[in-house]
């Protein structure tokens, strides 16, 4: 997975390029998968990017709610908990 990948190499910001190429410009991209927008969600919170990150996170979970991914979530929302809320304007 690309996203996994600039994330481990600590490149989050091309991470966070790389989600919205996948996402597509009207929001059907090829994020079908769960562990692809549970590792966009990574990106997007490394990057300050709450809103979006908890956006995918829900997606997941309403989804995938009977999946394996349950414990991946839950490390996805602790990590959110954890970063402070960037915000572009003053």
């Amino acid at each position: 997975m690309l996203i996994e990948a600039l994330i481990a190499t600590g490149r989050f910001d091309h991470a966070e390029i790389a989600y919205w190429q996948c996402a597509g410009l009207d929001g059907t991209g090829v994020l079908g998968d769960g562990k692809a927008r549970l590792s966009a969600a990574k990106a997007l919170i490394l990057n300050g990017e709450l809103d979006e990150a908890l956006d995918q996170i829900q997606i997941v979970q309403l989804r995938r709610s009977q999946s394996r991914l349950e414990a991946e979530i839950n490390r996805m929302l602790r990590l959110a908990a954890t970063r402070p809320r960037w915000s572009g304007s003053a």
